[in-house]
């Protein structure tokens, strides 16, 4: 055990990439993402509201239901499905929804989920998890296999499972925020896709590219905006480590021969961002997707 894991009792957490950390510690790590004084999920419930109908709904990278619970509240009347790739998560969502309007659940990765769907939707969503799926198959496969998969996936999902005037709607982060920057710094030790960080994510990039060809090609209509998050307060040093190496990068360093390295590269890069008082205010921002059918 490396000293730093005997100062940090959270680094003794791990988990693998099929399971993310427990649901609970999930919950408790996750900050509000606040734009505007809005958080994503009051964005996301304004554009539910805004949905002409939506009787069958697809969620993405689900986790631990904090969007789904939106969905379920603004469209009491919609077929719901789940899907993560945590088994974990998908039982702990069973057990929160229990008595709701959840009607299946699908256990697996989001592209490859995507790919191999046989229903139809008014409405397939993701919040933040998406990019998740993709850069696992970009460090498994490199970054032009993936673009192949990640296009046939999300042209055949518009095409096959998305009901006419249907709707899909995407956040991903902001690779260039504050918040980002520090976090990319560690990827790019480990993941060689990482290794221009001056620019946005192999997915944002990828995304980007295939849904601007499909909007072109008449065979979604798609809008695309930007949102400058305001800066997520962190109580402490201690408090900001445990969830940028626990919730961030998913107990990935924690037992590494870099893990030092990783930590004192984080404090320094946070020295910018302490206010007086000793907290942190670090700025975040993401992108919004909006698609429609044509």
């Amino acid at each position: 055990m490396s000293a730093d894991s005997k100062k940090y009792d959270f680094l003794k957490k791990t988990n693998s990439v099929e399971e993310y950390v427990p649901p609970d510690y999930y919950n408790e790590l996750l900050k509000p993402y606040v734009f505007s004084g809005k958080t994503d999920l009051d964005i996301f419930r304004e554009y539910l509201e805004n949905l002409n109908e939506a009787h069958n709904v697809l969620e993405l990278c689900s986790g631990s239901g904090r969007v789904t619970d939106v969905a379920i509240r603004t469209l009491p009347n919609a077929d719901l499905t789940l899907s993560d790739l945590s088994q974990r998560m998908l039982n702990y969502t069973k057990e929160r929804f229990k008595r709701s309007n959840v009607v299946d659940y699908l256990q697996g990765d989001a592209v490859e989920i995507a790919s191999k769907l046989d229903g139809q939707y008014d409405l397939i969503y993701t919040l933040w998890g998406f990019s998740h799926s993709v850069h696992q198959h970009v460090h498994k496969s490199g970054i032009e296999k993936t673009k192949k998969i990640l296009r046939a996936s999300l042209e055949k999902m518009f095409k096959n499972n998305l009901r006419q005037g249907g709707s899909f709607y995407l956040v991903h982060f902001d690779s260039m925020s504050d918040e980002q920057r520090i976090l990319m710094r560690q990827w790019q030790r480990v993941y060689p896709a990482f290794s221009d960080i001056s620019t946005q994510t192999p997915s944002k990039q990828m995304i980007d590219e295939i849904l601007h060809d499909l909007d072109n090609r008449n065979v979604i209509t798609l809008a695309e905006k930007h949102l400058v998050g305001d800066p997520i307060m962190y109580e402490d040093e201690n408090t900001l480590l445990e969830i940028f190496l626990n919730f961030h990068l998913e107990t990935y360093f924690n037992n590494l021969d870099c893990l030092p390295t990783v930590i004192d590269d984080i404090r320094n890069c946070i020295k910018q961002y302490k206010n007086p008082d000793g907290t942190y205010s670090i700025g975040t921002g993401c992108y919004i997707y909006e698609v429609k059918k044509r």
